[in-house]
């Protein structure tokens, strides 16, 4: 255990008086501040113009004030659709026309005379919309309205019900019974399939929040190879000709096991802080899997290639190659079984999926009994690193 213990401070000490050890540490909490500081942004990938108003009059004038309440609901939250409330219909017209806007919505001015026929069942215009193309963001947009306006209309509907069924009732009353029935919770959200846990950033829609898990992912491979690098230099200027090939492994796994634990308990820490994390158990329980995988997996690479040379050179196609077979931007369904092959493939699946979870068991079981079987071969063949020992 001593033994282990001054191995640990060692190798610590070596990775701390790093400098590019501590930069790929510090851009933990950069990459997880910069896209939460994108996500508060204005992100909207379509922009509607919304007219609340009749002509050049305000709305308490010439146009219905609900309309007032119906911008609210559409402003209320962030999304992919951003409204532009305007002036006048004549406004708001002219911004999707001069592609200042995608769409233009404009409210009747009768707006709660409309809803009243509408639910008599004599529908009526509520609103023009005027777009240049129907595209599936401009559907999508209109989900975004027919939500805005459903409150409004339910209510109506469910008055004339009520009407129908039990006569006029005072409004308090007829409140009192829709309050029981509404829902107020969102009908779009984003959720995982296959799990309990559901991280704030799903709850408040905040979707560019959501490759944050990847991108530390691959900061904590990048970490973990640029450690095997560190002892591979090291091992090449003699530094550990005193051990026996036991001892390099288990100094091997010093290196890199300690520098995924730290860009690990940062990450940890970064995904608490954007609310992309979910049961702190359940976190630590797949952080500790994909950290043994991936410790070992830098183990083999080093194994395999011999060289600290031609591990910096693997390093960034190592990268690009997790960024386009997991699961960090986009879940390409091709190549599937190279994919398997990478630990945060699991890792990232095993967020919302406990099947997958058990897999990233494997595979870290699998990746491990793998470096050991690697380290007593190589030991056997008295080769570690292209030097006798």
């Amino acid at each position: 255990m001593k033994i282990w213990l001054t191995r640990l401070f060692l190798t610590n000490k070596r990775l701390f008086r790093t400098y590019s050890f501590l930069v790929l540490l510090l851009m933990i909490p950069l990459t997880a501040v910069s896209l939460s500081f994108i996500s508060t942004a204005d992100k909207g990938v379509v922009t509607i113009a919304v007219s609340a108003k009749d002509g050049e009059e305000s709305s308490q004038k010439g146009t219905d004030p609900a309309v007032g309440d119906v911008l609210k609901r559409l402003k209320e939250h962030t999304s992919i659709i951003r409204f532009l409330e305007k002036q006048s219909a004549e406004e708001a017209i002219r911004a999707a026309a001069r592609g200042q806007a995608d769409a233009a919505w404009v409210f009747s001015p009768d707006y709660n005379a409309a809803l009243a026929l509408s639910a008599e069942g004599r529908p009526q215009i509520i609103a023009e919309v005027y777009t240049k193309e129907d595209t599936v963001f401009m559907r999508l947009a209109r989900e975004k309205l027919f939500a805005a306006v459903y409150p409004d209309l339910s209510r109506r509907i469910f008055r004339s019900f009520i009407a129908g069924t039990m006569g006029e009732i005072p409004d308090d009353d007829f409140l009192k019974y829709y309050s029981l029935e509404a829902s107020e919770k969102s009908l779009v959200r984003f959720s995982f399939t296959d799990s309990v846990f559901q991280p704030e950033a799903a709850v408040r829609g905040d979707y560019l929040l959501f490759p944050v898990r990847g991108l530390l992912s691959v900061l904590i491979f990048a970490a973990g190879i640029a450690a095997a690098v560190f002892y591979a230099q090291d091992e090449k200027n003699g530094c550990f000709t005193w051990l026996s090939g036991t001892g390099k492994h288990s100094m091997l796994l010093c290196y890199t096991g300690s520098a995924v634990f730290w860009t690990g308990a940062f990450s940890l820490l970064a995904l608490k802080l954007t609310g992309t994390s979910v049961s702190a158990l359940y976190e630590l329980l797949l952080m500790l899997l994909y950290g043994v995988s991936v410790t070992a997996l830098c183990g083999i690479l080093l194994k395999i290639l011999r060289k600290a040379e031609y591990l910096t050179i693997l390093l960034p196609a190592a990268i690009l190659l997790i960024l386009a077979l997991c699961p960090v931007f986009l879940n390409f369904r091709t190549f599937r079984v190279f994919s398997r092959l990478l630990p945060a493939f699991h890792y990232l699946h095993a967020v919302g999926s406990a099947g997958y979870a058990r897999s990233l068991l494997l595979t870290a079981v699998g990746y491990a009994f793998a470096d050991l079987a690697a380290a007593w071969l190589l030991s056997k063949l008295h080769i570690l690193s292209g030097r006798k020992i």
